[in-house]
């Protein structure tokens, strides 16, 4: 069994890829907002990216209708563009953050500061439960 997070990721492919292949098909975004009950905006900017990604063309410059670009869609479950985790890449960057800080934040919690108050001190905003963990970590 998927877990929950493989599953969203698995829809969110398979409806990207319906996406360009309705417009591959001549469907109208209107249409396709129709079929998959999904907003404009975020139509639109699958098909903007398909563009960018050669998966489409447009036919007749301006038109807005589309044919089969140079590139071919990856085989399922393969995602068209790429899946982008921005969560995993929020926690790299605090941690990366905090490794630069983490002699400051020593040397603070070695001169009785309270947690509170280097978080306070911190340059760059983050979550407090992640600088609370990073804490713990350098006491232990």
């Amino acid at each position: 069994m998927l877990k929950k997070n493989s599953r969203k990721i698995l829809e969110k492919i398979t409806v990207d890829r319906k996406i360009i292949e309705y417009l591959i098909d001549g469907k109208s975004l209107t249409a396709i907002q129709k079929i998959l009950n999904k907003g404009k905006g975020y139509l639109i900017s699958i098909r903007d990216r398909a563009l960018e990604f050669n998966y489409i063309e447009e036919i007749i410059p301006g038109e807005k209708r589309y044919k089969s670009g140079i590139k071919k869609i990856p085989p399922y479950p393969e995602s068209p563009f790429g899946i982008i985790d921005n969560k995993n890449e929020k926690v790299l960057e605090t941690d990366t953050y905090l490794e630069s800080e983490k002699p400051w934040i020593t040397e603070c919690i070695e001169a009785d500061w309270s947690p509170q108050s280097i978080f306070e001190e911190l340059k760059k905003p983050i979550a407090r439960t992640t600088f609370y963990r990073s804490c713990t970590e350098i006491i232990s």
